[in-house]
């Protein structure tokens, strides 16, 4: 839940940066227009939905290996 409500706000983000960074190198002689493909932010997207699957799948098989009554057992 918590990666699909913040890829699309990265994804303005990034665009942000990338247009302010341009905008601060840019001098007379050239200029390099602040372009984003769309292939770029789907890839990024999959990216970041694939490690965050990757990531729960971990912390999930972690928890079921779990013995919980030893965890419940120990002293702090």
């Amino acid at each position: 839940m918590q990666i699909a409500t913040s890829i699309p706000l990265g994804l303005v983000l990034s665009q942000y940066i990338v247009t302010v960074i341009l905008a601060a190198r840019s001098n007379e002689s050239f200029s390099i227009p602040p372009v984003i493909s769309s292939a770029t932010f789907a890839s990024a997207t999959l990216i970041v939905f694939g490690a965050g699957a990757a990531s729960a799948l971990l912390v999930l098989r972690r928890i079921d290996r779990l013995d919980l009554t030893t965890v419940l057992k120990t002293r702090e």
